[in-house]
């Protein structure tokens, strides 16, 4: 039976975040496990420094940031997908707060192989400051699965 175009992308894209994660893990020497509630069971967490208060404006992260976001990354894919780690990278790395203070982290997934499509995540910092995966895809722009100013930061102007 054959799968459509946007249904072997959306494949593609979980199998490589869930390989970028076991990488990470492996990378950084941590552990993760899905977390959230039912609704939003999304796949593993790492800790990192507390959000500092701020505007809706996205820039790259600090070191300690970048680490926890890539590994947070990393343990999300996993659990979306089953790509290996090997064959996608992590880049463009982007973080901000919303209009609420809450830290957000967007990234591309690149894949290695032209046979691929790549992929966005999208993660939120808990209040126990942990970055927890929200959103992976091919075209999550304005997903509802976090605020208009995250998407308009993140991913341009809306249609």
């Amino acid at each position: 039976m054959r799968r459509s175009r946007a249904k072997r992308t959306r494949s593609v894209a979980s199998a490589i975040a869930a390989a970028l994660v076991v990488g990470a893990l492996i990378a950084t020497g941590c552990t993760a496990a899905p977390t959230g509630t039912p609704e939003n069971q999304t796949g593993g967490s790492t800790e990192a420094s507390p959000a500092t208060p701020g505007g809706a404006t996205a820039q790259p992260p600090g070191p300690q940031d970048e680490a926890a976001i890539k590994a947070a990354v990393q343990a999300y894919v996993l659990g979306q997908s089953e790509i290996e780690p090997k064959d996608y990278s992590i880049e463009d790395v982007r973080m901000m707060n919303d209009n609420s203070g809450i830290a957000w982290a967007a990234v591309s997934i690149v894949p290695k192989s032209k046979n691929l499509d790549g992929a966005a995540v999208v993660l939120k910092r808990g209040a126990d400051g942990k970055w927890v995966g929200v959103e992976l895809g091919t075209s999550i722009a304005g997903s509802p699965s976090f605020p208009p100013e995250v998407s308009q930061q993140f991913f341009g102007p809306g249609e």
